[in-house]
């Protein structure tokens, strides 16, 4: 390896700035009202369903597609999300998800169904 700043020296990730131009131009094209529409509905869904299931809301707040809930056995949601291959975060107690607009009521399911007690 190079010493000094030279270690710096190399090639910019091309192919990734192709896909991230591309990416953003597809996501300008997008009607932004839609798309938050669509996020707080599954969010507004996902809230619903984790009250009914006995996890409550970890906090108050403005509607968001950002949704934390009291996990009931944070290790068994854990595994469960895991197996269901579900990208979700559990620090503590606290089950944390994001709706986005490439998600779908299927997700909602599947993550409830992780939360299942």
């Amino acid at each position: 390896m190079a010493a000094g700043t030279a270690r710096c020296d190399t090639s910019p990730a091309w192919l990734s700035w192709i896909g991230a131009r591309a990416a953003i131009e597809l996501m300008a094209q997008l009607p932004a009202a839609a798309v938050e529409r669509h996020c707080l509905t599954l969010a507004e869904t996902f809230r619903e369903g984790a009250r009914s299931a006995g996890a409550g809301p970890a906090g108050v707040g403005r509607p968001s597609h950002i949704v934390a809930v009291q996990a009931p056995d944070p290790e068994a949601v854990r595994d469960r999300l895991r197996a269901g291959r579900v990208h979700a975060q559990v620090l503590g107690d606290r089950l944390r998800v994001g709706f986005h607009y490439f998600n779908n009521d299927d997700d909602v399911t599947a993550v409830l169904r992780a939360l299942a007690i």
